[in-house]
């Protein structure tokens, strides 16, 4: 079975609301706490790059901010495992 970015196996935390892996990956940063410039050190992107993934992050979440997106995710199954680990990694 392909998931919609043509890779093999299980969909990724967000595919269930239309988030592309990347977009995922941007949330998983976001859980962190981590600013844009951040983001864009950790996954390697420009910080106009991460803007634009964040744009198209909080219209397919229909939320206006980052507490909002913060929110929606927070009550989303598919990322609390990523919350449990962000938690951990925070905690050390």
């Amino acid at each position: 079975m392909n998931d919609v970015d043509g890779h093999q196996g299980a969909a990724w935390p967000g595919s269930a609301l239309g988030l592309t892996r990347r977009e995922s990956e941007i949330v998983a940063c976001l859980i962190t706490g981590k600013s844009n410039r951040d983001i864009a050190e950790s996954l390697t992107l420009s910080e106009n790059t991460v803007k634009t993934h964040l744009k198209s992050i909080f219209q397919k979440l229909n939320v206006r901010s980052r507490t909002q997106a913060m929110a929606l995710i927070h009550g989303d199954p598919s990322f609390r495992r990523r919350i449990s680990s962000a938690r951990a990694e925070l905690s050390e």
